[in-house]
C-alpha cells in the first residue's frame, strides 16, 4: 500500500472510505428505482461498474483499517 501515511491523516482516510461507500449505495438505489427501464447490455454494464466501485472502496476502506498498523 505505499507510504500513503505521509501524504494523508486518518480522518482524511476515513472520509474517503465513506464517499467512496456512498456511491455504490446511490447506484444501488437508483437500480432499484429504475432498474427496469435498464435493458440486456446496459444492464451487465452497470454491474461491471458496481464491482468496480465496491472493490475501490473496499481499497479505501481497508487502507483506514490499516492506518495504525505497522507494516512488515
Amino acid at each position: 500500500m505505499g507510504n500513503y501515511r505521509d501524504y494523508i491523516s486518518k480522518r482524511e482516510c476515513l472520509f474517503t472510505a465513506l464517499i467512496w461507500s456512498v456511491i455504490p449505495a446511490l447506484q444501488i438505489v437508483f437500480f432499484l428505482i429504475y432498474g427496469h427501464a435498464i435493458r440486456g447490455g446496459g444492464a451487465v454494464c452497470a454491474a461491471l461498474l458496481l464491482l468496480l466501485q465496491l472493490s475501490g472502496a473496499s481499497l479505501h476502506w481497508r487502507r483506514y483499517l490499516a492506518y495504525d498498523k505497522k507494516s512488515s
